[in-house]
Parts: structure tokens; sequence; C-alpha cells
């Protein structure tokens, strides 16, 4: 079977090179450094909605140019793959400040989703992706932030 991709070279916005030469895990690598993003100083004036995140972090596709909460779980799957290790570590330094900032995940890094979140992926990112050993101070802090502000504001007594 062919490992090469056979695609028109555009995903969702992003243009990869000659993508008919390139093997899947070459692909996947590209679209990864495409995806890339940082909310600079800029655009986040000039967006009016876009919310800092200290670190960069990685978009959903083309059109996107923030960080959603459920889709980071599963780029950071794809991130180990390629033992991008420092860009997991940047996805959850950036929810954690969210965390401490905000109390919770937004659904994205945009002022109108302050009011609503996805499921709470914090734990499970770290439980994938490291031992507990390894885990830095203000992540520990972030859960127990995110833990309080889901339970007070996302859960009923029966």
């Amino acid at each position: 079977m062919d490992s090469k991709v056979k695609l028109d070279g555009d995903l969702n916005g992003f243009s990869v090179r000659n993508p008919e030469k390139l093997s899947i895990e070459e692909y996947i690598k590209e679209w990864y450094e495409l995806a890339e993003k940082k909310a600079t100083k800029k655009e986040i004036e000039s967006s009016n909605t876009l919310l800092e995140l200290p670190k960069p972090y990685i978009v959903a596709g083309g059109r996107f140019q923030e960080m959603y909460y459920w889709d980071s779980f599963f780029t950071c799957l794809g991130l180990e793959i390629l033992g991008k290790r420092d860009k997991i570590e940047n996805i959850l330094d950036n929810m954690a400040y969210e965390i401490k900032k905000y109390g919770f995940v937004p659904n994205a890094n945009r002022s109108y989703y302050l009011g609503r979140s996805q499921p709470p992926f914090f734990l499970p990112l770290l439980k994938q992706f490291y031992l507990p050993s390894m885990w830095k101070s203000e992540w520990f802090e972030a859960l127990g932030v995110e833990e309080e502000w889901w339970n007070s504001n996302r859960s009923i007594t029966l």
C-alpha cells in the first residue's frame, strides 16, 4: 500500500506544499506547523474577541484562530505521535492559565465563549501525557480550581 498522501493540498484553509510527495506522517507534521498560532497583542487588539494565551497553540483548522478545549485533546494525541511534547506542554500551560484567570477553560479563547465550556478535559489530558510526578505545580492548582468551578456552576444536587 502506498503511504503517500493523495490530497489536493488544502486542509481547511491551510495549504500544504506538494502533498502528493509527502508521506502521511510528513503531511500531518507540516499541517501541525501551519496550524500553530500565537495570540499576539496586535491580533488581540484588532479582533476585539480573541483572548490572550501565554504560549503558542494549535488551531482546529484554517478558518479558526483560537484554541478549542475539546479539539485540543485530540490535537495532543497527534502531537504525541509526532513526539512534540513541548507543544503539548504549551497547550496544558495555556489551559492552566485560562483556569487561573477565568476559573475554567472556555470553549475557545474568545470573549464570547466566556459563558460556556466544553466537557472538562484538563485532567484527562494530564493523565494521558504525564505521570503525576511530572506535573507542574500550576497544573495541580488548576485542577482544583477547575473542579470547583464545575461543581459550583455546572452541577446539580439530586
